[in-house]
């Protein structure tokens, strides 16, 4: 009996390890066993009477990439679509329906990802000027064959801050009692009576900034390295409640509908499936993010627990910023292809305590530091030798001299030094030095030096220094230099010869300006703003000068550079060189592909027609240039990206000096005192642009 027992025992064991074993394997082989379709739309434009959104297009751009590198979807059957009408919409939705019945009949199984980013209101989806009815939306996705469908709309009201998505706050079609077929599960961003908001600080929304740090295996709570349906959401739900908590527009609670006949659950995306992984271990915890090489932040999650965790991401240079209570810790590491990486906190090395935490908002608050004493004064002849007051300790200083380099925490009033000055905490008031000011916090007041200023946190105020100003956080004021500048978002003027931000709003003057903000005017040579102009250009106008030169700047606004050579020098006679440069700014107005440009310029042109090189001097030279300004009005058509057609008409005024050359040489209508110092000038002009 007992023997017999045992002989029974253990066929149950092996049967048992069977059936795991198979299940396991049929876990391990569910992506690669199911043929995944994929169509994702972004559309930023809601028609007239909605806010333009920034993020709808590139966070469906996202979500597809993710799911093509770790959601099984090939590049064949992964459909993006951006600001599409709805005949697009339907067309890809009758081609996936054809392919996976013909799966299907191949005894294929068959899932459909649909994700839809933009505006909505209350009857469907706003695609420019067309609506997409939910009602008509859903039977167009229940007519196709598949075993799973997964639909995800990151769209409901609008906003202007953070901008909200669509209009009126309602039901979504989505929790419609009527949908209750097995086999969908639909994930919404927001409650039937929120908005979902998205964020330039995030550059995204936030539900999908959530979901895609989720699909990359933050949501992954079991640690098989896989991201189910249930884990997604509930991770996406918790992240985006976090980050909203306190929006101007309220908390966002994303919501479900699943629908599943059947055990388990569905696996969205898969580690293994991407060539890199980075691979925190059990001692990391705290708020944690993730920025490529382009400063892009690929990934924001927090880390509670001691358990390790694994993200899938592309190879590249990364650097992961963690944030622990009030102190920050950074690492810049690369993955290398087809390898995990592994993070130990060892790795990390802290560039902020304490106080040298910042605040993000229009109005950054000092770090508290809580019970720090107070010195009125303090002298020290170099940072530990003191004279008055205390600087090895956790102080505020109401005044901080140094002889030489002076070192404190916070400054609350005045800090000088001949040299340098340094504070690990914040200043509120004046810091100034010979040489150099770092602070790690924030700075509100005056921050000024002889070659370069840093702050670690947010500035607002003037940020002035001979050579170089860099703040790490953002900037609310005016920063000056005499080279270089750089900051975070800016809400003021930057000036210097070379600007660079992340974003904001205001201007910046400089011969070169780097930005990733549509929002800042800038004044410059070279302007490089994120979907600005910047279009290199040749023309020849009725002056007989041909032209080369730039227009680059913000979306709208633009400087004008150029610089052409002309007059009879062109028919290979000698007698007469004109050469001429302009400089000058602009406005234009697009229309789909068509361009209409304003611009105003000022410029010299040149003559080298009866100089004696031998008796040349400044003064001499003066004499033989015309002073000229020009009004153009211009239209264009932009046949490729980077080329484009333009013709218009131009209004030009000349002063002319001893030597000038005579303004009917350039010929066209001219009026005016042509014979004395000044004349006037209609003409016209047109060329291509790259």
């Amino acid at each position: 009996m007992f023997n017999h027992n045992r002989k029974k025992v253990a066929i149950a064991g092996f049967l048992f390890l069977l059936v795991f074993s198979n299940g396991l394997f049929a876990a391990e082989g569910e992506l690669a066993a199911t043929r995944r379709f994929g169509i994702f739309i972004g559309s930023n434009n809601g028609g007239r009477d909605r806010v333009m959104l920034r993020y709808a297009v590139s966070d469906a751009k996202s979500v597809s990439k993710v799911f093509s590198g770790m959601g099984g979807i090939t590049n064949e059957d992964n459909v993006l679509l951006v600001e599409p009408t709805m005949a697009e919409i339907n067309r890809q939705l009758d081609n996936m329906g054809r392919l996976s019945a013909q799966s299907r009949r191949n005894t294929q199984r068959t899932e459909l990802v649909f994700y839809y980013s933009g505006h909505s209101d209350e009857n469907g989806i706003l695609l420019n000027r067309e609506r997409y009815g939910y009602r008509e939306l859903r039977e167009r996705i229940n007519t196709i064959p598949a075993d799973m469908r997964i639909v995800i709309l990151d769209s409901c009201s609008s906003g202007a801050i953070t901008r909200a998505k669509g209009g009126v706050k309602t039901q979504p079609f989505l929790f419609d009692s009527s949908v209750s077929t097995a086999g969908y599960a639909f994930l919404t961003s927001s409650s039937a009576d929120e908005s979902s908001q998205e964020s330039d600080s995030i550059e995204s929304s936030y539900f999908t900034h959530s979901l895609l740090a989720g699909l990359r295996g933050a949501a992954d709570s079991v640690g098989d390295g896989r991201v189910t349906l249930n884990e997604l959401y509930r991770f996406a739900y918790t992240e985006t409640l976090a980050q909203t908590e306190t929006s101007v527009y309220g908390a966002q609670h994303p919501s479900y509908d699943i629908q599943i006949s059947g055990s388990g659950d569905v696996v969205l995306t898969d580690i293994k499936e991407i060539s890199a992984s980075l691979f925190f271990s059990e001692d990391i915890t705290g708020r944690i993010s993730i920025r490529d090489s382009s400063d892009f932040l690929v990934a924001e999650l927090t880390k509670v627990s001691r358990k390790p965790l694994e993200l899938g991401l592309e190879p590249g240079l990364y650097r992961i910023t963690l944030q622990r209570g009030d102190n920050f810790y950074r690492v810049e590491i690369t993955l290398p292809e087809n390898k995990r990486t592994t993070l130990v906190m060892g790795n990390f090395q802290m560039i902020a305590a304490a106080s040298g935490s910042r605040s993000r908002g229009d109005n950054p608050e000092l770090a508290d530091d809580g019970d720090v004493p107070v010195y009125p004064f303090n002298i020290q002849i170099l940072p530990g030798l003191n004279i008055l007051g205390h600087n090895n300790e956790k102080v505020t200083n109401n005044v901080l001299f140094g002889f030489l380099v002076g070192f404190g925490h916070n400054i609350k009033g005045l800090g000088v030094a001949w040299l340098g000055l340094i504070n690990t905490g914040y200043v509120e008031g004046i810091q100034t030095s010979g040489i150099f000011n770092h602070t790690v916090g924030n700075i509100r007041g005056l921050q000024a030096s002889g070659i370069y200023n840093y702050a670690g946190g947010d500035f607002q105020g003037l940020q002035t220094s001979g050579i170089f100003n860099h703040t790490v956080g953002n900037i609310r004021g005016l920063q000056a230099s005499g080279i270089y500048n750089y900051a975070g978002e800016i809400s003021g003027v930057q000036t210097g010869l070379v600007n660079i931000n992340k974003g904001g709003k205001g201007a910046m003057f400089g011969l070169v300006n780097i930005s990733k903000s549509e929002d800042i005017i800038p004044f410059g040579l070279v302007n490089i703003m994120k979907n600005g102009i910047f279009h290199p250009f040749i023309f020849v106008d009725d002056m007989l000068f041909t032209n080369i030169g730039l227009r680059s700047g913000s979306k709208h606004f633009y400087t004008l550079l150029s610089v052409g050579i002309g007059g009879d020098v062109l028919f290979n006679r000698t007698e007469n060189r004109y050469f001429v440069t302009r400089a000058g700014f602009g406005y234009e107005y697009t229309i789909n592909k068509f361009f209409i440009d304003i611009d105003i310029s000022a410029g010299t042109i040149y003559s080298t027609n009866g100089m004696n090189w031998d008796q040349y001097s400044h003064e001499s030279f003066g004499s033989f240039i015309t002073e000229t300004s020009q009004l153009r009005l211009t239209a264009g058509y932009t046949i490729f990206e980077h080329l484009g057609v333009f013709a218009g008409i131009s209004y030009d005024y000349f002063y002319k000096h001893q030597n000038s050359p005579d303004p009917r040489n350039f010929g066209g209508l001219m009026i005016g005192d042509v014979l004395g110092h000044y004349a006037h000038k209609f003409g016209f002009f047109g060329g291509i642009q790259f």
